[in-house]
């Protein structure tokens, strides 16, 4: 499955030369929709526009979770063409895992639509992108 494509051990050591890109202040992730999974988070699902800040030794990641804008702190990020993922620190501790993957409609029927409350049916990517795109349209 997916998921172990975003294994977070064995994919740091050789994604860290790419997280040099990340050493820009700000970077703005390439696809317009992400689907999200923590392990200890049961409250992520989708990301739009994710945006990673670099302050000092640390990061801020910010997203829009269709209705919201969420950001939280890391101490490391792991970015290649696979995935985004990074380890989540509040308050000095350890929060867990996040791991980004570009959403298609294999992830979306497989891991999001059954927990949306209307969840859709798509026939083409771009379909469901722009829908989880208008869900933002309006949050201001």
């Amino acid at each position: 499955m997916f998921l172990k494509k975003m294994d977070y051990h064995e994919n740091t050591a050789a994604s860290d030369a790419n997280c040099s890109e990340i050493n820009r202040r700000i970077k703005v992730l390439p696809e317009p929709v992400y689907y999200v999974y923590a392990p200890k988070d049961g409250t992520v699902l989708v990301a739009l526009d994710v945006t990673i800040i670099k302050e000092g030794n640390d990061y801020l990641i910010t997203w829009w979770d269709t209705s919201y804008e969420r950001r939280m702190r890391a101490t490391k990020v792991v970015y290649n063409s696979d995935f985004f993922a990074f380890k989540r620190t509040e308050s000095g501790r350890d929060e867990g895992l996040y791991f980004f993957m570009p959403m298609d409609l294999d992830i979306y029927e497989s891991c999001v639509k059954r927990r949306l409350i209307s969840g859709r049916d798509f026939s083409r990517v771009e379909d469901m992108i722009a829908a989880f795109q208008e869900t933002t349209k309006d949050v201001w």
